[in-house]
């Protein structure tokens, strides 16, 4: 069982993009979870349209109060992980994924299970690719752009070294039911859901990613566009998954 979590908050502008792209996967076997912040826009009635149309989108009754992006992803981990889920992908509501990018994923970390075991917890996760909020790329590469590619790419002494830098991007995250058993419940005082799981994957299992490259034609292979980096406004810099398989036109 595949399981997409997926936390909105005020996300109505780029929110059913998002979901479109989701329903276009290659993968059409997935449940979508979802965990609205008490949105004060539209993104609530957005969502419950969506989940009217298509029965693979289920939306969690709202927190009595707002949580937060961590505390939200960490209540959607755990009813994940409650309902049976043997791969959680983390969505965030303003990314764009190109249609192979489940596949591809499920494709790597079925690779690590079968030289590993069945009961390796495993990470996978991508590198990304800076571009405007239009989509448009800025910077081929987000863990250049931020100076971190010396560390995403190399897994050995990855949990010291997660431990200073928290590289990996949680909208590229894909874990398996072993890494969950560790993951949830994610503590209060985490200081984020995506660092939370890959130092749980560092510590106790496999942690793995997609480098940046370039496909024969000189497109940037990618399996998502994410517009919104932490603590830019989404005018700003923005952010686009890349990786895996697909490209950008």
């Amino acid at each position: 069982m595949l399981v997409i979590v997926l936390a909105t908050y005020n996300g109505e502008k780029y929110l059913h993009e998002q979901i479109d792209s989701i329903c276009a996967q290659t993968v059409a076997e997935w449940t979508l979870l979802v965990s609205d912040d008490n949105s004060s826009d539209a993104t609530l009635e957005l969502l419950r349209r969506l989940a009217r149309e298509d029965r693979r989108i289920r939306l969690m009754p709202q927190a009595s109060r707002r949580l937060g992006p961590t505390m939200n992803f960490a209540r959607l981990l755990s009813h994940a992980y409650e309902v049976g889920a043997q791969y959680v992908a983390l969505a965030d509501q303003d990314d764009v994924w190109f249609p192979t990018k489940l596949k591809s994923q499920l494709e790597r970390i079925h690779a690590i299970e079968a030289a590993a075991g069945r009961e390796q917890p495993a990470l996978v996760h991508t590198d990304a690719e800076v571009v405007d909020t239009m989509l448009n790329p800025i910077a081929g590469s987000r863990h250049h752009f931020s100076g971190s590619s010396n560390q995403a790419h190399f897994h050995s002494n990855a949990l010291g070294r997660l431990l200073l830098h928290a590289y990996v991007q949680g909208c590229t995250i894909m874990v398996n039911r072993p890494l969950l058993d560790f993951i949830v419940p994610v503590p209060p005082a985490a200081v984020s859901h995506d660092w939370w799981c890959s130092l749980c994957a560092a510590a106790s299992g496999t942690i793995d990613s997609f480098p940046s490259r370039r496909s024969n034609t000189g497109s940037m292979v990618t399996i998502a566009s994410a517009r919104g980096m932490a603590g830019h406004s989404r005018s700003q810099n923005a952010l686009s998954a890349t990786g895996i398989i697909g490209d950008t036109g």
